[in-house]
């Protein structure tokens, strides 16, 4: 959907329950912190095999019920790279640098789905978009700063790096699904097959099979495989498709915000003042798109 500059654009029902679909998804992934968190000990590798099988189990039970079958094809397995790409990238940053720069540079995502979105796939969100980018990135950077000085050093440079090329990585990921044709859940289905194997083939080549998973460990990652690290991916397909995808790019910036809190509640993080005032920026990001 183009925005018009100077009102709002009134939303038909297909796009505002695509886009409640969407926000759906930006709460599940609020969630993404606590949940990796609690399974921080399990092998990366091992935690997205799980979850994107489960996923794409998910995705078959619902093609049955439509009576379709998963869509193989080089789109699928492009994003199916891109996705595999992004997560073992970003697991990857968190030996470098700590979990909450990682984490919450890998939230700069919105601001760069809006960029390349302009610049290369027609996102059409004009200069009120930009602004909104804007304005919700520097809320991102007030959740930042009371958390660490950014000490700079080999090792947390590459950390920051790939939790930023992550970052970019999922933006164009987003870009590429928004614009695919054909059914979503097909293609999703295929997708989450596809990066479920290659992850599998991944922790067996590393030997990560061979550490047993305790009943709250699947637990834990059968929670991930439902929502941010699975069922999130089918959700979020829908709303950026379907739905107000400048919109939604923007008040993806309420995933931090959402996560720093659940991190807060589970005692793993302290409350502080900036929270208050980043979440007045999002807010606000939000808005200033939606007009």
């Amino acid at each position: 959907m183009t925005l018009a500059p100077g009102r709002a654009v009134p939303m038909s029902r297909t796009v505002r329950g695509a886009t409640l679909t969407g926000i759906a998804a930006i709460v599940s992934w609020g969630a993404l912190g606590l949940l990796g968190k609690l399974v921080a000990d399990v092998p990366p590798l091992v935690v997205m095999a799980v979850c994107f099988l489960l996923a794409g189990a998910g995705g078959v039970v619902l093609c049955r019920v439509q009576g379709k079958a998963p869509a193989f094809s080089r789109p699928v397995l492009v994003s199916a790279g891109f996705i595999t790409a992004y997560h073992l990238i970003y697991l990857t940053a968190f030996a470098y640098a700590p979990a909450i720069e990682v984490t919450l540079l890998n939230y700069l995502w919105p601001a760069l789905f809006i960029i390349i979105g302009n610049l290369f796939f027609r996102l059409g969100s004009g200069a009120r978009g930009f602004a909104g980018a804007g304005l919700g990135f520097a809320g991102v950077g007030l959740l930042i700063g009371p958390n660490a000085a950014f000490a700079l050093s080999p090792g947390t440079v590459t950390g920051y790096g790939l939790a930023i090329l992550a970052a970019a990585i999922w933006a164009g990921y987003s870009n590429i699904r928004r614009t695919a044709v054909g059914d979503v859940i097909p293609a999703l289905t295929a997708i989450c097959l596809i990066s479920g194997l290659l992850c599998l083939a991944g922790a067996a080549l590393t030997g990560a099979l061979t550490r047993g998973l305790t009943g709250r460990e699947m637990l834990w990652i059968g929670l991930l495989a439902v929502g941010p690290a699975g069922g999130a991916f089918f959700a979020w397909d829908y709303g950026i498709r379907h739905g107000n995808a400048a919109l939604l790019s923007v008040l993806s910036f309420a995933a931090p915000l959402l996560s720093t809190a659940m991190l807060i509640a589970a005692g793993f993080a302290a409350p502080s003042w900036p929270i208050l005032m980043a979440a007045g920026l999002i807010a606000a990001g939000g808005w200033v798109a939606r007009r």
